[in-house]
Order: structure tokens, then C-alpha cells, then sequence
């Protein structure tokens, strides 16, 4: 049948571009499980075959801001919910001009279709997670940055029996480099702490 390859996988090279998404870092520091990949990589090829998104930015530009999209958990779902939401293919009955006669629609005729069905849970979606994005961004304080730091120390995958032989050293030198920081962290705290009392006694 016409149409039966959903022809949005012709642009896989668009996303491999996203190339956080192969990036170990980036997926533990989002926290995104590797199963997750696949519905997030298929998210990414209905945007990209919808082409156009209604009030955002150009596809490619959405394409680029994917991964940060992915970085909560909230924004994450509504990406995944995409995936959910949508499926590649049309019923088979809707392929047909005429199903009694058997008059297939042709590629474009089935795409403009699949468009016209699934634009309003693509952009739906991929709105919530932008909005999620920018909100996140807004609230991002000293105290909520420290917050996500210790969590990510106490990842259940900072198992350092994992870490290779090869890489011991560089470890070593992270953990001094998160000690060193902390302890600047603690003395600028210590220093504000003191001035907000002295401000107080004044008053």
C-alpha cells in the first residue's frame, strides 16, 4: 500500500543530530532511562513529519531544543505522550479513496491525512513540554540547583565499582573538584549567613 513506510523515517539523520541523546552524561544527568530512547527518537519523527508546528519555531530549531525538553521528568512525558498518541501508520480503510474499489490514496494524499489526524496531540504535547522547559528555567534557584546536585551524588548509578581502572584517576580528580566547590560553596554561605545577622543586630 501506499504510504505503509511512514515516510518520516527518512529523516533519521535529523535526529541522530541531537547528539545528547547518544550522550551517556547528558542521559544520566536527566535521568533517562535507556528504554526511553526509542519512544523519545520516534516523538522526534512525527514532529519532524508534521513539518510544521502551529505558534513554535521551525522544526529544525525544535529538533535542537529536544533534549532540553527531555531533561525533566514532566517534559519528558509530554514528549512520550506523543509517542503514546500518535501511530505511523492510518487505519487501513483510510488509506483507500474508495475501500470498496480498492483505489489506494497516494504517499502525499495519505501524509496530508495522517497530518490532519495527529497535529492536534503533536503540538499539544510538545507545547506542554516547551512550557515545562521555560518554567523549569524560571525556578531555578541556588537552593533548587544545590537540591539536584546531591540527588545526582546519590543516583542509584553512582556505583563506583563500575567506574573502569582507566578511569580512577579522572574520578579522583572529579570527587576533589566537587569537594574544593563545596567547600566555597559552604565558606560563601557562612560569609552571607554572618552579614545577614550583623544587618539584623543593626536594626
Amino acid at each position: 500500500l501506499p504510504g505503509h513506510q511512514p515516510p518520516h523515517r527518512l529523516t533519521h539523520s535529523k535526529f541522530k543530530r541531537a547528539t545528547k541523546f547518544r550522550n551517556q552524561k547528558y542521559l544520566l544527568e536527566s535521568g533517562i532511562e535507556e528504554d526511553q530512547i526509542g519512544d523519545i527518537e520516534e516523538a522526534a519523527f512525527n514532529i519532524i513529519r508534521l513539518r510544521e508546528v502551529p505558534t513554535m519555531s521551525k522544526v529544525h530549531n525544535i529538533m535542537r531544543d529536544l533534549p532540553k525538553y527531555c531533561a525533566t521528568p514532566t517534559g519528558r512525558k509530554h514528549i512520550l505522550d506523543i509517542t503514546k498518541e500518535v501511530e505511523p501508520l492510518l487505519p487501513i480503510l483510510e488509506q483507500f479513496a474508495d475501500p470498496d474499489q480498492q483505489i489506494p490514496l497516494s504517499r502525499a494524499e495519505i501524509d496530508v491525512k495522517w497530518k490532519s489526524r495527529y497535529k492536534e496531540p503533536i503540538t499539544r504535547n510538545l507545547k506542554k513540554a516547551a512550557a515545562e522547559h521555560d518554567r523549569q528555567r524560571e525556578s531555578e534557584t541556588p537552593i533548587g540547583l544545590l537540591d539536584a546536585a546531591l540527588k545526582k551524588l546519590k543516583h542509584p548509578q553512582m556505583d563506583l565499582t563500575a567506574i573502569s581502572a582507566n578511569d580512577y584517576e579522572k574520578a579522583r580528580t572529579l570527587t576533589v573538584k566537587i569537594q574544593n566547590r563545596a567547600k566555597v560553596l559552604e565558606k560563601s554561605l557562612y560569609t552571607q549567613k554572618r552579614k545577614a545577622r550583623k544587618l539584623t543586630a543593626r536594626e
